[in-house]
């Protein structure tokens, strides 16, 4: 199914939320093969929200095979939620992330100091093996403050005693994300 000109003409409007709609309108109607210049040359549009939501369906169709049924990417969306500080997650998401990590690393330093019974050198070596833990902490926040339409380096607001910390608990855990697109993409999971 070709392009209709009105989409065309609607991609190439100077208004930002007409080019971003007919953006999302040429990605659920036409095939991506055919869709997928005008999605690639809008990476470079002047305007954020257009450029990342053109990224995300790029990203997403990364996933489909020829026919276009998706493939499986469990253990990629995991190290994406775990590594990545790219994208936006939901609240949901972010509690039972977070509640997995506490719960992983629990078991697991508490395995480590079972194994290495409490020997000085063997507190070098935890605390070594727990980088990546913290990296996985780091990046769900991330991920949390991107949903709010914040910038990630809001994560150093926990450096500030008390206030900071209760202040980015409230909102990381509580407050609702940006409904629909923001400039960090579209809605996670």
């Amino acid at each position: 199914m070709p392009i209709s000109t009105e989409l065309q003409s609607r991609l190439s409007s100077s208004r930002e939320i007409d080019r971003h709609q007919a953006l999302r309108e040429l990605a659920r109607r036409c095939p991506y093969e055919e869709s997928r210049p005008v999605i690639k040359a809008m990476r470079r549009d002047p305007s954020r929200l257009v450029r990342f939501q053109a990224r995300s369906i790029m990203q997403a169709n990364k996933h489909r095979d020829s026919t276009g049924a998706w493939l499986p990417t469990g253990s990629k969306d995991l190290l994406w939620l775990a590594f990545s500080l790219d994208g936006r997650i939901t609240r949901c998401t972010y509690w039972m992330a977070g509640l997995l990590l506490i719960l992983t690393t629990w078991v697991f330093n508490w395995t480590c100091l079972w194994l290495c019974a409490g020997t000085h050198p063997g507190f070098g070596l935890l605390f070594m093996l727990n980088v990546p833990f913290i990296w996985a902490a780091l990046a769900i926040r991330v991920k949390r403050w991107h949903d709010l339409d914040m910038s990630g380096w809001w994560v150093l607001a926990y450096l500030v005693p008390v206030a900071g910390a209760l202040w980015s608990f409230v909102q990381l855990g509580f407050a609702r994300g940006t409904q629909g697109p923001n400039q960090y993409g579209e809605r996670g999971i």
